[in-house]
């Protein structure tokens, strides 16, 4: 679940570049490039002249791609990311130029497959991964952008399949259990 989440993760950062997006008058473009540097696209400077500025991205068919808001040429409000169906591809709050809050990620189906927190542009609180039934796949605390705490992985029939301790981002503890039986326990991966 972890690499789901990196590519999710990944996502968020490339909805940066996203809601930044305008794409009129060459001239007084500027180059602006997302975290990961993979995804480049323009903020339009001439586009941010007053203090609040909406901005909405569409795709070629027409649906709406991406809508959030500018403030004094910052991220600020809610954001939002959309499959080129329509669908609500996420969601979540910037605030300052920085992503804050419990930010919702969703399949092409509209069901829900993550809750991540942020506080200060960090993974900071319990983020959760569901199975696309809704069930819980997953459950990972982070603090100031790594792993701590106890995650918890579920089988889709939602018997407990790890346990894994974490602190300051260090594995330190994984126990595995059967997939019929949760007080069948398997091993111990790390002491």
């Amino acid at each position: 679940m972890i690499n789901i989440f990196n590519r999710n993760l990944l996502f968020i950062f490339y909805i940066t570049t996203m809601i930044s997006c305008n794409n009129s008058s060459e001239k007084n473009r500027k180059v602006f490039e997302n975290r990961n540097d993979s995804v480049k696209n323009f903020v339009d400077t001439s586009k941010v002249s007053s203090p609040i500025t909406p901005i909405t991205k569409y795709y070629q068919g027409g649906n709406k791609e991406s809508e959030g808001i500018l403030k004094n040429g910052i991220k600020e409000g809610i954001a939002k990311l959309y499959y080129d169906n329509g669908q609500l591809k996420q969601e979540g709050l910037w605030h300052n130029d920085k992503q804050e809050g419990i930010w919702k990620f969703y399949n092409e189906d509209g069901s829900l497959s993550a809750k991540v927190s942020f506080k200060n542009d960090l993974q900071d609180g319990l983020t959760v991964f569901y199975f696309s039934n809704g069930i819980i796949s997953e459950q990972t605390y982070w603090k100031q952008g790594k792993l701590n705490g106890t995650s918890k992985e579920y089988y889709a029939n939602s018997s407990l399949k790890r346990i894994t301790k974490w602190i300051n981002g260090s594995r330190i503890e994984e126990k595995k259990y059967d997939s019929s039986i949760n007080t069948n326990f398997l091993k111990d991966v790390v002491q």
